[in-house]
C-alpha cells in the first residue's frame, strides 16, 4: 500500500519483539532497499546474517546494497557465498557473473552465467549477462542470439540495447548497430560505455 512509514514502525516493533529472528531484520532491510536507504539496509542485512549466516537470499540482498554503493568487491563476496549456499540462486549468480565479466575474469563469469541460464533460460537479464560474456570471448553469433532476445524483452534498458548494438556490429550489421546505439543513448539512466557509443554515433561507424 506504499505506507512505508507505518511499515517501518511495524518492522521495528517486530525487531523489538523478536530480535533474534533473522527474517525480521531481513524484511526491514528489504524495506530500506526499496527506499534506496543503503546504509540502513546494509545494517539490517548484516544483523540478519549474524542471526542466520547460511541464508542465500540475505547474502544476495546485501550484495545488491553494496553494488548500489559502488563496493563491487565486497558485493561479489556475498554473491559468491549466496551461490555456494544455493546454486539455483539466479540473481546472485547473474550479478556475480556480470561483475566478473566486467573485470575480464571471463571463464569464471561464463560458468556462473551458464548456470544461471540453465535455471532461468527465459530471463532477459540472464540472457544479457551471458550474451555479453560471449561477446567478450569473441563468440559473436552466440552473443547476438542472446542479446537480440534480451533487447526485445527489455526495450527500455539502455545497457542491454548497447550490448545488442555491439553484437550487431560484430556480425556485419552496421546500420542496425548504429540504430541500436542511438536508441540506447536516447533512453534515461545512462550506461557504461555511453561516451564511446556517442563517439561512434557521431562518426557514423560502430567500431569493430
Amino acid at each position: 500500500q506504499h505506507k512505508t512509514d507505518q511499515a517501518e514502525k511495524a518492522y521495528r516493533k517486530a525487531v523489538d519483539l523478536a530480535p533474534n529472528v533473522a527474517l525480521v531484520h531481513y524484511e526491514l532491510g528489504q524495506l530500506y532497499l526499496l527506499q534506496r536507504k543503503w546504509a540502513a539496509a546494509e545494517s539490517a542485512f548484516q544483523v540478519a546474517l549474524k542471526k542466520e549466516e547460511t541464508n542465500s537470499e540475505t547474502h544476495t540482498a546485501l550484495g545488491m546494497v553494496l553494488t548500489a554503493q559502488g563496493r563491487g568487491e565486497a558485493a561479489d563476496q556475498h554473491y559468491r557465498r549466496a551461490v555456494q549456499l544455493d546454486r539455483h540462486n539466479v540473481v546472485a549468480a547473474n550479478n556475480l557473473a556480470a561483475s566478473l565479466g566486467e573485470h575480464l575474469d571471463l571463464d569464471d563469469a561464463l560458468g556462473l552465467a551458464l548456470g544461471a541460464h540453465e535455471v532461468a533460460p527465459a530471463n532477459p537479464a540472464v540472457k544479457d549477462t551471458l550474451g555479453w560474456i560471449y561477446y567478450k570471448k569473441d563468440r559473436f553469433e552466440d552473443a547476438h542470439r542472446l542479446l537480440a532476445d534480451a533487447s526485445a524483452a527489455l526495450p527500455q534498458h539502455p545497457t542491454v540495447r548497447y550490448h545488442h548494438a555491439m553484437a550487431l556490429s560484430k556480425i556485419g550489421k552496421q546500420q542496425e548497430a548504429l540504430s541500436e546505439l542511438k536508441t540506447a543513448l536516447s533512453l534515461p539512466g545512462g550506461f557504461p560505455g555511453a561516451d564511446r557509443a556517442a563517439q561512434m554515433v557521431a562518426s557514423n561507424k560502430v567500431e569493430e
